[in-house]
């Protein structure tokens, strides 16, 4: 009897609390609003990020056993281009003689400065504010000189701000005469030139290229002509360790313009990722809107299956250029342009087992209606969807400004909705 009482008093319960489930169940569904978003032409980029090796062609400059980095006077800045045997810099005695061929251009320099001035003060008719301008500007590039260690490049900003300066104090009415100090200058020249400052030796190069002053170790770390024959699985590419230059080591030439960067990325990134792919390489310390056209020049599959490593081949060269070693790359494939969505709304409709598309639910008034959309490209957030002339009169294809469903559940066509 007592149990007989018990399941009695059990099934109670559980149509209380089942009617309780349902009723709480049914005024959630109808207190969770559905959430829309707005369709819109858009455009989104399939890019990928990763971190690579940069691998040029270049070539080591070494000096006599005799002479160090300091004995040396070099005749290019970096980045200017050598041509083959052309002299590159002048080996002297001793770094004091070195030191003094430096300081009689600086004087040169300032002389010829001093001497345009002179000749042509009465003329300038430069508003101040132009002038003015012109300084802070040149202020500035000192500063990212300096910041960069760009020595060559400070000593000319250096040559236009005391031109700049001796100019603004002439418009500013100034009764300024140089003739003074450029006999000044003149004498501090002769009395350094009377200690015989004589290069002992002239250093050529029997290859052309780009001069760059220093070197980092990593120039021989991966062969350059070899490069597509290089296992790279074997090679950690963002721990490799440079390699110590010789001490007679005074700088190298880039020989050629076209450079490679060596990178890792995720296997599903095959699919993208071909022989020849035309690509845009951006360089994050460059800048986040300075890209290069660039190229897939090879990819290799690795034994796990977990990752690629691909060859990219790129054209451009300049002083930026040259530098760059170890470096964070965004490599962009494609730009994919169309309507976008959220992942979340995009759903397949199966009508029959030979045909299936994808769609979304659109609001229709109080109703819900599908739309037909072809997905090109989907990251983690969003789908860019076709959109040509031909999806543009086809009334039953999802259309710019429609309401799109992007989180709901039970969605069915005509389904009523608030």
């Amino acid at each position: 009897m007592k149990k007989r009482k018990l399941v009695k008093k059990s099934i109670t319960w559980a149509i209380v609390l089942g009617t309780f489930g349902l009723a709480v169940g049914w005024f959630i569904s109808k207190k969770i609003a559905y959430k829309y978003e707005i369709a819109e032409i858009g455009e989104i980029k399939n890019s990928a990020e990763t971190v690579g090796f940069v691998v040029r062609d270049e070539e080591m400059l070494t000096a006599p056993e005799s002479y160090t980095k300091e004995n040396l006077k070099y005749l290019y800045s970096d980045g200017e281009k050598i041509s083959c045997n052309s002299p590159f810099a002048e080996a002297y005695p001793s770094e004091d003689k070195a030191s003094s061929s430096y300081m009689i251009d600086n004087i040169n320099s300032e002389i010829e400065i001093l001497e345009e001035l002179n000749e042509k003060k009465y003329n300038i008719s430069k508003a101040l504010s132009a002038v003015n301008s012109q300084v802070n500007s040149e202020i500035n590039n000192l500063f990212l000189s300096i910041n960069n260690s760009e020595i060559s490049k400070i000593q000319s900003i250096k040559k236009k701000l005391r031109y700049l300066l001796s100019e603004r104090q002439i418009i500013l009415g100034k009764n300024v005469d140089f003739t003074k100090k450029i006999q000044d200058l003149k004498s501090e020249k002769n009395e350094i030139v009377s200690g015989k400052i004589e290069p002992a030796q002239i250093l050529k190069f029997p290859y052309s290229g780009e001069f760059i002053s220093n070197t980092d170790g990593y120039e021989n770390v991966i062969d350059y002509k070899n490069i597509f024959s290089t296992d790279f699985e074997k090679i950690d590419i963002e721990n490799i360790s440079p390699k110590p230059c010789s001490g007679n080591t005074i700088g190298k030439i880039i020989k050629s313009e076209s450079w490679y960067a060596v990178c890792n990325l995720d296997a599903n990134m095959s699919s993208y990722v071909t022989q020849g792919t035309e690509i845009n390489l951006n360089i994050p310390s460059l800048g986040p809107e300075k890209y290069f056209p660039a190229k897939v020049e090879a990819v290799r599959k690795h034994s796990s299956g977990k990752k690629i490593t691909i060859i990219i081949s790129c054209n451009y060269m300049n002083k930026e250029l040259a530098n760059l070693r170890k470096e964070n790359f965004k490599i962009t494939f494609d730009n994919f342009k169309g309507i976008i969505i959220k992942n979340s709304s995009l759903h397949k409709q199966s009508g029959n087992e030979n045909e299936s598309e994808f769609g979304v639910y659109v609001k229709a008034g109080n109703y819900l209606k599908w739309k037909s959309v072809i997905p090109l490209f989907l990251n983690s957030d969003s789908v860019v969807c076709k959109y040509d002339a031909e999806e543009y009169v086809n009334e039953n294809y999802l259309q710019p400004g429609d309401n799109v469903v992007i989180n709901g559940s039970d969605l069915y066509v005509g389904k009523k909705i608030n």
